[in-house]
């Protein structure tokens, strides 16, 4: 590409500075004084309202006997089930499973102990 000749900027030119007004103040202007009476402020005595000729009798729940039920019956205890059986993965592992509780009965803790074939 071609270019022309640079262009010269326009010199900047500024008119003379425009003064500010100055701010004139008038007199202040006083507060009005303010005027109190000499009385004393007094309150009024406090009112109360006359009790009722009658009272009212006291709710039911307040003062009605408690009553009791029957006795609560509970259920039999719960069986327990059979222990689960405990499978291993090999015949050396349940032999080891069952001499860990420290009697080798073909238990571990209380479960049967068998042996699985692994899944794939």
């Amino acid at each position: 590409p071609t270019y022309s000749a640079p262009i010269a900027a326009p010199v900047a030119s500024y008119s003379a500075p425009i003064a500010a007004p100055v701010p004139t103040y008038s007199a202040p202007i006083a507060a009005p004084v303010a005027t109190y009476s000499a009385a004393p402020v007094t309150a009024m005595p406090p009112t109360y309202m006359a009790p009722p000729a009658v009272a009212a009798a006291p709710a039911t729940s307040y003062y009605a006997p408690t009553t009791f039920a029957a006795p609560m019956t509970y259920a039999a205890p719960v069986a327990r089930a059979a222990p689960p059986t405990v499978v291993a993965p090999s015949q050396a592992s349940a032999l080891a499973m069952d001499a860990a509780d420290g009697v080798i009965d073909g238990k571990f803790y209380g479960s049967q102990v068998a042996v699985g074939a692994p899944r794939y």
